[in-house]
Order: C-alpha cells, then sequence, then structure tokens
C-alpha cells in the first residue's frame, strides 16, 4: 500500500517537473524567436 502510494507521488512530481520544463522550453524558444526575427 505504501509502495503504491509512493509511485503515485513520485509520479506526480514527476509531471510536475516535466510540465515546467515544458513551459521552460517553450518560452525559451519564444524568446530566442523573437530574438532572431
Amino acid at each position: 500500500m505504501v509502495f503504491t502510494l509512493g509511485l503515485q507521488h513520485t509520479f506526480q512530481l514527476c509531471q510536475r517537473g516535466l510540465a515546467l520544463v515544458q513551459s521552460f522550453l517553450i518560452q525559451a524558444s519564444f524568446a530566442l524567436f523573437r530574438a532572431v526575427s
């Protein structure tokens, strides 16, 4: 039971981290695009 709870917690943390990385990449590419054009 504790193992599955830990897995869920880790999964949620990974999802949050991925979302943060994704938004950061989008902002970075947007800034690069604006700088190039």
